[in-house]
């Protein structure tokens, strides 16, 4: 997860920015890493989406939900994986909508790629509830 600094706060996570300052002319709002701007109290959440991935296949006692933790230090979402109760691992993430394809990606291409026999999507808008990326026991 990548941090966002400003002179009066600094607010991490997930490409949501608020900054919040005792003054409304206080210089120096700052940039995401992307260059998009960053203004007073501004938050990026509209051009986000959350996603939930229900993974099939040989998912669960094979790190799959360490592997997938791993993978999303890389990226910037925030979500949680839980191994579900019949089998299959349930990820949740929010992000911008690239951002989440690419960490998708990055999973089928990582050491438990093989194990995916199929993926099951559900595409909404944010919550943003989210912080970090935690295994859920």
């Amino acid at each position: 997860m990548r941090s966002y600094a400003h002179e009066d706060k600094i607010v991490e996570g997930c490409g949501v920015l608020q900054v919040e300052s005792p003054s409304a002319t206080a210089p120096g709002w700052g940039t995401f890493n992307d260059g998009r701007q960053a203004g007073p109290s501004r938050n990026v959440k509209s051009n986000r989406q959350r996603v939930v991935v229900w993974y099939t296949g040989h998912v669960q006692g094979v790190g799959f939900r360490y592997a997938a933790r791993e993978v999303a230090e890389g990226f910037d979402v925030c979500g949680t994986v839980r191994n579900l109760g019949d089998g299959r691992v349930e990820l949740v993430a929010e992000g911008f909508p690239s951002e989440l394809e690419a960490f998708r990606q990055a999973i089928r291409d990582s050491g438990v790629g093989a194990m995916i026999r199929h993926e099951a999507v559900e595409w909404s808008e944010p919550h943003g509830d989210l912080r970090g990326f935690q295994i859920l026991r």
